[in-house]
């Protein structure tokens, strides 16, 4: 079981829900920690056991819904969308293949980026983000170096191998690009997002 949350149509975070409760909100020692005035600082709760999950608004500012409906606490169903404030938390039963990265990249307690960071959306680490605090940012396979992520003074400018990574679809220019936030980068079999706010 997992949320897959959106903002304004973009991936940006892939959350699995561990037993037991989760909670949802503004503060940063939520499960899920969702940065935005329009949420509140313990906005839900979600309880998951056996298979199931329900829901629950903590008598929030802006309330909770699930598919357009304004609820105070509901059982959960594959494919249902939560909204708080201006996010869509999807509500997805993981696959075994989606179940496979590591406990620390699955696990909730991450705060939905304010900072640059790529989330993987394809590829062996599904679900995984990545904090872009380094001056450089390297992409592929260890030992095969496809391009990399550098930070300028500009923003993050994209560089890579002709013909090896895709930006949005087209193959990268020789000169690299300006990341802009939502692009979607292609490397090998992995596709990432690049989000920034």
């Amino acid at each position: 079981m997992k949320f897959v949350v959106m903002d304004h149509g973009r991936v940006i975070a892939d959350v699995s829900l561990k037993s037991g409760s989760t909670t949802i909100g503004r503060r940063k020692d939520s499960d899920i920690c969702l940065d935005h005035p329009a949420v509140s600082g313990q906005h839900a709760v979600v309880w998951s056991l056996d298979g199931q999950t329900f829901i629950r608004d903590l008598v929030s500012t802006n309330g909770t819904s699930i598919n357009g409906s304004r609820i105070t606490k509901q059982h959960l169903r594959p494919g249902d969308r939560v909204t708080i404030g201006p996010y869509d938390l999807h509500y997805l039963l993981e696959t075994p293949h989606m179940a496979d990265t590591s406990p620390d990249q699955r696990a909730p307690n991450q705060c939905v980026a304010r900072h640059p960071a790529l989330f993987v959306l394809s590829g062996p680490a599904s679900g995984r983000r990545i904090d872009l605090v380094k001056p450089v940012t390297h992409l592929g396979k260890t030992g095969q170096h496809a391009g990399a992520i550098v930070r300028t003074a500009d923003g993050f400018r994209l560089t890579g191998q002709a013909g090896v990574i895709r930006l949005n679809g087209k193959p990268l220019d020789e000169n690299g690009a300006l990341l802009n936030s939502g692009d979607l980068i292609d490397v090998s079999e992995a596709r990432l997002q690049f989000h920034v706010k």
